[in-house]
């Protein structure tokens, strides 16, 4: 006769080893650089190449995405805000989509300011991806740098689930029997 001793132990076995499966085997890389002249300022944003794989756990987890530099320029243009998008992609797990990252410069007489709205929850499969938006503010001409942070987490897989409820089941079923 099968006891609940041996069944909670095999089912909590392979809960584990598919948590663990699932957060060794995601990556995230990005290998794009990009640069911009933000006119009519003339200033330059910069975004660095970055071609990296770290683990995604299935805990949110914030990861530095990108380095960058905003390069202030003199400018003689009256106090402005320009908003502009920067399409990127992004690769997880073999998977590449583009993810839109949404800067805006407020240009003015005392200081330049670059921000970046946070971006919109996107899935590679089984990974939640979201870029976190900041505002940094500069008040001398050159180069300033700056990080591109995103949120990222595995999301447990279809297979994961199946797996709990056919172990619910089988304990439904050996209750059951026990019962009768």
């Amino acid at each position: 006769m099968v006891s609940f001793k041996n069944v909670f132990a095999s089912l909590g076995l392979a809960v584990a080893m598919l948590t663990a499966n699932v957060a060794a085997a995601d990556t995230i890389s990005i290998d794009t650089p990009t640069m911009f002249e933000i006119l009519p300022s003339s200033d330059i944003l910069v975004l660095e190449t970055t071609n990296f794989s770290t683990p995604i756990g299935q805990t949110p987890t914030l990861i530095d995405l990108q380095y960058g530099n905003f390069f202030i320029q003199a400018s003689s243009i009256p106090d402005q805000t320009i908003t502009y998008v920067i399409n990127q992609d992004i690769t997880i797990n073999g998977i590449t989509k583009t993810v839109a990252f949404n800067f805006s410069t407020s240009i003015a007489a005392a200081a330049d300011t670059l921000t970046l709205a946070d971006g919109a929850v996107t899935q590679f499969g089984n990974v939640s991806f979201q870029t976190i938006g900041f505002s940094g503010s500069a008040d001398t001409l050159g180069d300033h740098f700056f990080v591109i942070q995103a949120q990222v987490s595995a999301v447990p897989e279809p297979e994961t689930y199946a797996m709990m409820f056919a172990g619910l089941g089988l304990l439904a079923f050996v209750a059951k029997r026990r019962k009768a």
